[in-house]
C-alpha cells in the first residue's frame, strides 16, 4: 500500500529537518487504545532522500506517566543503485526532554543534557585505533540503534532492520517532550522510517 495514501499527518507533532539536500518527511498516523489502565499509544514517521542530515519529530506529554515499555521498529533502504559502492549508514536516536521541546541542531537532530549521575566518558585505547565517543552519558535517552549496509553498484542488500524492546520504568512530567530523529547518508539518497509504540501507566 502507498505510504501516501495510509498514514496521515499526527496532529500536535513538531517536526524539524535540516541539511541541505531536500528532505522528505511523512509522519505516520498516531494511533492510542486503551485497555484497563495501562494504556498504549504509537506513531511512526520515514524521511525520504536521506543524505547526510535528518530529520526530528517532537511531542508533549499532556499528563505526568510511567513509560513501561516502549516497542520500536527502524528500517532504511537505498532510493537507486549508485554509480560508485560506499557505505550507508542511518542512526536513530531518540529521548526525552524535560519541561520543553529538546535542542536542535543544524542537521535536523537534538541534544538532551549530560547526566550527573555519571562520570565522563573515557576510553582505554593502546593501539591508537581510531575512535569516536560522545564525552558524557545523555540524561533521558530511550533509544540510539546505529543501522549499517554496504551498497554495491548493483544495489543488492542494501537495506537493514533493526526491532528493539525496552523496559525503562521512566518517570515522565506534564510539559516534558518526547522526541525521535533520524539522519544518515550513503553513496544514494536512503528511504528510512520508524515506528514506535508506547506502553504506560499515567500517575
Amino acid at each position: 500500500m502507498e505510504i501516501k495514501a495510509r498514514r496521515q499527518f499526527l496532529k500536535g507533532v513538531g517536526a524539524v529537518v535540516g541539511g541541505t539536500s531536500l528532505v522528505s518527511l511523512t509522519p505516520l498516523e498516531a494511533r492510542a487504545a486503551s485497555g484497563g489502565t495501562d494504556p498504549v499509544a504509537g506513531f511512526g514517521f520515514e524521511l525520504s532522500n536521506v543524505q547526510n542530515q535528518g530529520a526530528t519529530v517532537y511531542f508533549k506529554a499532556n499528563n505526568p506517566m510511567t513509560v513501561n515499555s516502549i516497542d520500536l521498529d527502524m528500517s532504511y533502504t537505498i532510493k537507486n543503485a549508485p554509480a560508485s559502492a560506499g557505505l550507508a549508514t542511518v542512526s536513530f536516536f531518540g529521548g526525552v526532554s524535560r519541561g520543553g521541546p529538546p535542542s536542535f541542531n543544524s542537521g535536523g537532530g537534538f541534544s538532551l543534557p549530560s547526566s550527573t549521575d555519571f562520570g565522563s566518558i573515557a576510553d582505554y585505547n593502546p593501539n591508537n585505533t581510531t575512535i569516536t565517543f560522545n564525552g558524557a552519558l545523555a540524561q533521558s535517552e530511550l533509544l540510539a540503534v546505529v543501522l549499517k549496509s554496504w551498497v554495491p553498484t548493483t544495489g543488492a542488500g542494501s537495506a537493514a532492520y533493526r526491532h528493539v524492546t525496552a523496559q525503562p520504568a521512566l518517570a515522565i512530567n506534564a510539559g516534558d517532550y518526547f522526541a525521535f530523529s533520524i539522519s544518515g547518508g550513503g553513496p544514494v539518497p536512503l528511504d528510512a522510517e520508524i515506528q514506535v509504540i508506547i506502553a504506560y501507566t499515567v500517575t
